[in-house]
């Protein structure tokens, strides 16, 4: 007889991640499954894995009515018997969301830096960390949470974000992770964040880069791949043009995810470098013109470029977006350039801050019978 080798505590890791991934919509019960991924719970016990409420819950009723829960109630987040039947379902652990978690989670030990003192630390996001470092001649960046804020919930919905844009080009790659050290390591993209370019460089980028920033939208819908739109979390350089990270996975439906994805992107482009918000003198308002116009020739080779690359349909979705945002620079650029317009404006600019001072000073003044 055969022997029976045991499954190692990634694969066991892989599926149970897996599972509560795809099945288990409540993010608190989904939640309380992850942070028991260290010991694999459902994998190795016949308990189900339980939580205590920390506020008031409901549950609906067949009547329509529905049944109050009481905070500090301890209720079930996942059963084993819900587990098993999922791996049935799936024909065990050969299912390929779970071979992909599996070979991120074994890659770790061969991706992970090999000490604190090689990492260069690039920023703090949202929800973690961020630093890049060198290994065997190549470039990765690290993702990690504080040892207090472990969270492998976090950790596995960029994973699987990321395992959609497998070997995508200028799709960030991912290659390993980690659900009880909280960390996710990816390949080091070529480019600046576009907070770090300006918009002129965008602006005078060659045509293939722009088609293939809208190729980058479309293969994300594919993919079932929803942009965040920060412009950090886009990337430009002058040889490889548009890449984009920190991405997530999505269910929305296509035309509704070619919408967002390529206003976003447009969004995104447009934001990089310079920007003044509110202009406050005549000089100002003369260099957010020229930034106007600047921010227009982007979205007009944008707009260009979609007509080039998406079908007449996929065009239909977005045209009005890009026209609108298009229209509304061109207005607030024309009367940037209003002789009439600024000097109304920097009257009633006057008259806030007078206002204001004049509160300041009334509400600063002690009067004798306060003393």
């Amino acid at each position: 007889m055969p022997e029976i080798m045991p499954k190692s505590e990634e694969l066991l890791q892989a599926q149970v991640a897996t599972f509560a991934a795809e099945t288990i919509d409540d993010g608190q019960n989904r939640k309380a499954v992850f942070n028991t991924i260290g010991s694999t719970a459902l994998a190795h016990v016949n308990e189900p894995i339980t939580r205590v409420l920390k506020n008031t819950d409901y549950v609906p009723n067949p009547d329509g009515g529905v049944t109050f829960i009481p905070a500090g109630t301890e209720v079930v987040a996942a059963h084993p018997e819900q587990y098993k039947a999922f791996m049935r379902e799936k024909g065990g652990s050969n299912y390929e969301p779970i071979r992909a978690r599996e070979k991120l989670l074994v890659d770790y030990k061969k991706y992970a830096p090999n000490t604190a003192d090689q990492q260069t630390h690039l920023g703090k996001g949202s929800n973690a960390h961020a630093a890049t470092y060198e290994k065997d001649g190549q470039n990765f960046v690290i993702r990690y949470h504080p040892e207090h804020q472990i969270n492998p919930w976090v950790v596995d919905s960029y994973a699987e974000a990321l395992i959609r844009g497998k070997d995508a080009p200028h799709f960030e790659q991912i290659k390993a992770i980690s659900y009880t050290e909280g960390s996710t390591i990816s390949e080091l993209m070529p480019g600046k964040p576009l907070s770090e370019v300006s918009k002129q460089e965008i602006l005078d980028a060659p045509e293939d880069q722009f088609d293939a920033a809208i190729t980058l939208s479309k293969d994300a819908v594919v993919r079932g791949i929803r942009f965040d739109p920060r412009p950090d979390n886009f990337l430009f350089d002058a040889k490889e043009g548009i890449g984009v990270i920190d991405y997530e996975a999505s269910d929305l439906g296509e035309s509704e995810l070619l919408q967002s994805n390529t206003l976003w992107l447009a969004d995104a482009l447009v934001q990089a470098g310079e920007n003044i918000g509110n202009p406050t003198s005549a000089a100002e308002f003369a260099q957010s013109a020229q930034i106007k116009d600047t921010v227009n020739g982007i979205l007009k080779r944008y707009y260009v470029a979609c007509e080039r690359q998406l079908s007449t349909e996929q065009f239909d979705l977005i045209a009005s977006g890009l026209s609108s945002r298009i229209q509304k620079n061109e207005q607030i650029r024309d009367n940037y350039r209003n002789p009439q317009w600024v000097s109304d404006q920097l009257a009633y600019i006057a008259r806030q801050e007078a206002s204001k001072a004049a509160r300041h000073t009334e509400g600063s003044t002690i009067y004798s019978d306060e003393i």
